[in-house]
């Protein structure tokens, strides 16, 4: 099994973990919040993200729980930091090397406290890619609460005609970053390999 802690909601590396789970035939726990970092933030995944949503989007590709059995809490954990800009053979490599410490240390759960593999240029199998996506687009959606605060803010918008609105800058190298390329041209799917 895989646990997550987030520093920060970042999609892009909740995703890679979906396809690391899948890459090494492995359970993942939903992710948790890093509690002990800078922001002090007491949010949960389902206070962010539709969990059940999450969960039954991706079934079908990579098993998924929402908190650690309690039968394997009480057991050593192994702590991993996963090599970042890896390729498919690395976590290959691993998943071989983990049956060893399985066996002889009982172990059967690891900790990954972080993830920033940046998965999307590293030879991926376009399976392996596609479930990236498929994460990212389709499993990860707003929780309601969420939803509907979004919701009040546009229709306030509609209500009272002219707003300023402040852009957070969305650079071309983060749409790169996600591999997806839905809706591009060839062209433009190109030009985002390079800039990866």
């Amino acid at each position: 099994m895989i646990l997550m802690d987030l520093i920060t909601v970042c999609s892009l590396k909740i995703c890679d973990m979906v396809a690391v789970a899948r890459m090494l035939n492995d359970t993942l726990v939903i992710p948790q919040m890093d509690r002990k970092s800078f922001w002090q933030d007491s949010s949960s995944f389902s206070d962010i993200f539709d969990e059940e949503h999450f969960i039954t989007t991706l079934k079908g590709d990579v098993r998924i729980v929402k908190e650690l059995p309690k039968e394997l809490e009480s057991l050593p954990k192994a702590r991993k930091h996963f090599t970042s800009w890896s390729a498919k053979s690395y976590y290959e490599d691993i998943a071989q090397l983990w049956k060893l410490p399985l066996v002889l240390l009982k172990l059967q759960v690891f900790h990954v406290p972080k993830s920033d593999s940046w998965l999307s240029n590293n030879d991926l199998p376009l399976n392996i890619q596609r479930l990236r996506c498929r994460a990212m687009y389709y499993a990860l959606h707003f929780s309601r609460p969420i939803e509907e605060i979004g919701m009040k803010l546009v229709e306030r918008l509609r209500l009272h005609g002219k707003y300023i609105a402040l852009h957070l800058p969305y650079e071309k190298d983060m749409l790169s970053f996600t591999g997806c390329t839905y809706g591009l041209t060839d062209n433009e799917a190109k030009e985002l390999a390079i800039m990866r």
